[in-house]
């Protein structure tokens, strides 16, 4: 199946009005320069390819196959939005905005008053899929699972009338304690927050708008503990984030719009990871990046001035960060190496740094400022996202591990990437996969890696 897009990319606006329902017509409009998010400058790309995955094409692609699915006589809508860009040609990812929905005390549900309607024969013909078949992701997340479990439709429901549009965003997460986990489902909710802002709803408005963070609450609908990645959320709402047990005191006839956002797993730097594809830079991971650390730096405040990259070091000075694994996937004799590289390389500065141990945003702070990241593969190289531009990214592979993920992600950066593979060690008698084994490898390999490493970066300065 090949999702067609209703639009042409041409610089010339065009609109189609889509099935409404109790609304007027949605309209959706081409807009070639997302004027309304000055933050995207698109950078090229090589391909088509590339830039439908990682620029700000895949915001205007997806913007274009906006479907409404409530029928004539609803007096709730539900609009959903699609993109195929899985390496499974069949399968299209999908977010819905779902507007004048209540929640249920009784039922600990959201109601919409819709009747789904049938698509018709050229949404199906161009793609569009139907609303019950919306794929499932792993960890039992994306927008079906949440339809099934907390949304409701209800063609008897009645509302009262939305004195201001309010807005809840319901999450069910993955994961708490996976950075990188943690890290693609924020990446997600994003994108999906910039599409809905690109998108008008038929009034003069758009879907979502900078001014309605603050009438924003977002829901987590998962039992996981918070983890040290929750207080992400807070870039989508300017209320504290509740958990769905927590409401006890909403109406249940005053409506609000509800974002059913991407899955974590269905967004192209996800999808990306798995496949071959040789795409360089993103400006979609450019911006995700930059919010992040505007993000904590408004947390902290100015005046501690903790991002400040320029005061990081010496700017004759390269830092070497060294991930410290404390666990499992360990590089046996590493603080050994790394003394040895200090005293070959005097320049360079060497820190081993336990990322595990400390908060989010100070791993962020120590981020901005690395010049070359090193570690054995782990979840803790995402870090690379918040690397300077052009920093080098040197990753230690146990043998039977080939995967590409943060080689991709490197890529996306704008990073130089080096890798090399070290022998897999038990660490006591219990037989384990690659995952749970240390690794070993000579001195003369890891110093010639780090070599390249040090001396392509200080070429390129």
């Amino acid at each position: 199946m090949v999702l067609i897009n209703l639009l042409s990319l041409t610089a010339i606006a065009v609109a189609i009005i889509i099935r409404s329902v109790g609304y007027e017509p949605l309209i959706v409009e081409e807009i070639r320069d997302t004027s309304l998010l000055s933050e995207y400058h698109y950078m090229g790309a090589p391909s088509s390819y590339c830039a439908d995955r990682y620029t700000q094409h895949y915001l205007e692609n997806f913007q274009n196959t906006a479907t409404e699915y409530c029928s004539p006589g609803s007096t709730s809508g539900v609009t959903c939005f699609h993109s195929q860009t899985h390496p499974n040609k069949e399968q299209v990812d999908s977010f819905c905005i779902g507007r004048s929905a209540a929640f249920n005390l009784e039922s600990r549900k959201f109601h919409l008053n819709c009747n789904l309607r049938d698509l018709n024969e050229d949404e199906v013909a161009r793609g569009i899929p139907h609303f019950t078949r919306f794929p499932v992701y792993w960890y039992h997340t994306g927008p079906r699972v949440i339809f099934e479990a907390f949304i409701h439709f209800d063609a008897e429901y009645h509302f009262t009338t939305q004195e201001r549009q309010t807005y809840t965003i319901l999450v069910k997460r993955e994961g708490s304690t996976n950075p990188w986990h943690s890290l693609v489902e924020i990446f997600s909710m994003t994108l999906t927050i910039d599409i809905l802002q690109m998108t008008p709803d038929g009034t003069g408005s758009r879907l979502f708008s900078e001014g309605d963070f603050e009438y924003t609450q977002v829901i987590i609908l998962d039992s996981q503990g918070d983890g040290p990645y929750f207080d992400l959320w807070g870039l989508f709402s300017k209320k504290p984030i509740k958990r769905i047990h927590e409401i006890t005191d909403w109406s249940t006839i005053t409506p609000t719009n509800i974002i059913i956002p991407l899955a974590g797993s269905s967004n192209p730097l996800w999808q990306g990871d798995w496949g071959n594809d040789s795409c360089q830079q993103s400006d979609l991971l450019e911006v995700f990046s930059r919010r992040i650390v505007d993000f904590y730096r408004t947390q902290i405040g100015a005046t501690e001035n903790t991002f400040d990259i320029q005061a990081a070091q010496d700017s004759s000075t390269i830092l070497l960060t060294y991930i410290d694994r404390q666990q499992k996937r360990r590089l046996i004799d590493h603080e050994e190496y790394l003394r040895e590289v200090q005293e070959r390389f005097p320049y360079v500065k060497v820190q081993i740094v336990d990322f595990s141990s400390i908060p989010f945003k100070e791993q962020i702070r120590i981020a901005q400022r690395t010049d070359i990241l090193v570690g054995v593969h782990g979840v803790e190289l995402s870090h690379a996202i918040f690397l300077k531009p052009q920093s080098v990214v040197v990753e230690i592979l146990p043998s039977s591990c080939n995967l590409t993920m943060f080689q991709h992600l490197s890529r996306l950066r704008g990073h130089t990437y080096y890798s090399t593979h070290g022998a897999e060690v038990e660490f006591d008698l219990v037989r384990r996969g690659w995952d749970l084994k240390d690794v070993s490898m000579s001195k003369g390999r890891f110093l010639k890696t780090l070599k390249m490493a040090i001396e392509g970066l200080s070429d390129a300065v």
